[in-house]
């Protein structure tokens, strides 16, 4: 009897510790954005973005959808968007540094 009590115990342990880590798994998952990636076929210029809708803004007027380019961390240093309007098409750069 006292057998069954410790393989049942144990069985339980095993089971709460395969919980956890299916748990730790789904958060490491969600913790990472899709970078959308579209192209200007007017420019020639490569455009990235983690929000949707302004993906969705420029496939409307004319931008071509190449699908999710990557996964992004959530964490760790942020990228810096800028844009040079004075270059033919405009000119869009990716940084980490913000100055």
């Amino acid at each position: 009897m006292r057998h069954k009590k410790i393989y049942l115990l144990l069985a339980m342990i095993g089971a709460t510790s395969a919980c956890t880590v299916a748990n730790e798994n789904q958060v490491k998952a969600s913790s990472k954005s899709p970078v959308y990636r579209l192209y200007s076929p007017n420019s020639g210029e490569h455009f990235y973005t983690t929000n949707f809708y302004e993906g969705n803004s420029l496939k409307n007027v004319g931008w071509l959808d190449e699908g999710i380019g990557w996964q992004a961390a959530n964490s760790g240093a942020p990228v810096y968007r800028l844009y040079n309007p004075n270059v033919k098409g405009g000119d869009h750069y990716y940084t980490l540094s913000n100055y």
